[in-house]
Formats: C-alpha cells, sequence, structure tokens
C-alpha cells in the first residue's frame, strides 16, 4: 500500500466498521440469537447448514429433510463450503453465530476490494475511499441477508473482478487458473456464484476482444478464457453430477436452490 492511500483507506475501513455497527448492532451484539431474516426461507437457511454441521455423516449428503432419503447438500442449500468448515472445526453450536458475522463481514473486504478496482482506474484517492464505501452499501447482496444468506457474501464479484483485472495487468497461466479455482470454490457456497462469474467473466472477454483484439493473440484467448471460464463451470458441474446419486432431477432445479 502507498503511503498516499493509508488514511484513506484507514476512512475507508472506519466508514464500513461504522455502518455495519450502526445497522447491525444487534446482530453484532448478539449473533448467535439473532435471526437476520423471518421468512421461512431465512429460518431453514439457517437450519440447514446448522444441521449438517452437527448430525449428518457424510460431507455431500444432507440427511435433516426429505426423510428417509435425503438430499444432496447443495440442494439442501447448505452452504457446503461453510457448513462442511464448521462441521470439521466442531463449531456446530456457533454455526448462526458465524453465519452472521461472515455476511456483515463480508463487507469490508468488498469496500477494499473496490477501492482497488477504483484506484486501478485513476480515481483519486480520497473520492475512491469515499466511492467505495457507498458502493458497498448500496450492494443488492444486502438484501439477500433477508433469508438467503448463502447470496449474501457481497465480496465475492468484486473479487472476481479484481482478480480479472490482475490478469490483465499481466496475462499468464497462473493468474487464469487462480481466477478459476475462486470460481470453483465460491460455488460451493451457492452455484448462483459460478453461473454469476461465468456470464460476467464472458461479458468482460467480449468487450477486451472488441475494443482491443490486438493485446492477444486468438489462440492465447481462446486458453485462458477456457481456464478462467469453462473450465471452474465444467469442474463444479461434473463434482456435482459425480456426488449426486438422483438422477432424475428437472433440468432447472438449481434455480430454487
Amino acid at each position: 500500500m502507498r503511503k498516499s492511500e493509508l488514511w484513506p483507506t484507514l476512512l475507508l475501513m472506519l466508514l464500513l466498521c461504522g455502518g455495519l455497527f450502526y445497522h447491525y448492532d444487534q446482530v453484532i451484539k448478539a449473533p448467535n440469537s439473532t435471526f437476520m431474516g423471518s421468512s421461512h426461507d431465512g429460518l431453514k437457511n439457517y437450519f440447514t447448514p446448522w444441521y449438517h454441521a452437527k448430525h449428518d455423516s457424510s460431507m455431500v449428503w444432507f440427511e435433516g429433510m426429505n426423510y428417509p432419503y435425503g438430499d444432496h447438500i447443495v440442494f439442501a442449500d447448505a452452504q457446503p463450503l461453510l457448513s462442511n468448515s464448521i462441521r470439521v472445526t466442531g463449531l456446530a453450536d456457533k454455526t448462526m453465530a458465524i453465519m452472521n458475522l461472515l455476511m456483515l463481514l463480508s463487507l469490508i473486504p468488498t469496500g477494499w476490494l473496490l477501492f482497488r478496482i477504483l484506484r486501478r482506474w485513476k480515481v483519486e484517492v480520497w473520492g475512491a475511499a469515499l466511492s467505495a464505501a457507498a458502493i458497498a452499501f448500496l450492494s443488492p447482496q444486502l438484501l439477500r441477508m433477508n433469508g438467503h444468506y448463502a447470496l449474501a457474501y457481497s465480496f465475492v464479484v468484486p473479487l472476481i473482478w479484481h482478480l480479472s483485472l490482475r490478469f490483465w495487468d499481466l496475462p499468464n497461466a497462473k493468474r487464469s487458473l487462480a481466477l478459476a479455482s475462486v470460481i470453483f470454490i465460491m460455488g460451493w457456497l451457492h452455484p448462483y456464484y459460478v453461473m454469476i462469474s461465468a456470464i460476467f467473466l464472458s461479458a468482460f472477454w467480449l468487450f477486451q476482444t472488441v475494443l482491443a483484439w490486438k493485446d492477444m493473440r486468438f489462440l492465447q484467448r481462446v486458453l485462458h478464457f477456457g481456464i478462467q471460464v469453462i473450465l471452474p463451470v465444467l469442474a463444479f458441474f461434473i463434482l456435482l453430477k459425480l456426488t449426486d446419486p438422483i438422477s432424475d432431477r428437472p433440468s432447472n432445479c438449481l434455480l430454487y436452490t
């Protein structure tokens, strides 16, 4: 970090933390006993990660509904990455606190990533700090805290965006693989992240190709696009298919997770 960015960054963190405490002080003070969403979805989406972390015998199968068959953890919306991490660490009784705090604290890396993106575009440093805080609090993903918790991690899209810009600073296979890995991993919070990232990057590649087609050879474009977009999508859905014994799911079932 440059010295000129130190105080603006501190201001950004102060705004983000202050805003979180102002709006969500009750959750922060009692994270393990406060529901962020009062809807049926909200209750269910607390229950499924907790039950999986507390009671399930398999890392990929959810036994807390559809008795006696159960269902795949992805289709139960149990946030496999999070619930399995809680399961391994033995913190199942703190599941609600972990979920609530992670949703809220995700706003901090969101603001920082937006700040880095704006600075990369040569936005004046103080303006970048204030704008990053404002954009972070305007994220539509914050509305997912009313029940669709797996989609409330507002840092995911800015992270993909930031890594994509870093790739274009110095295109290489290592940075493409890093981007693909992040997309694949985030898919195990919610599969929508895979699809959102794939659409976002496809649009990014399309506009870059149209506006700066001389910057990279055609075969290089195909290779990097394949690594960044096609590889994580295929890897995610192949692994999902391999771990799911149900063969007659509707083709659009992911729309209802």
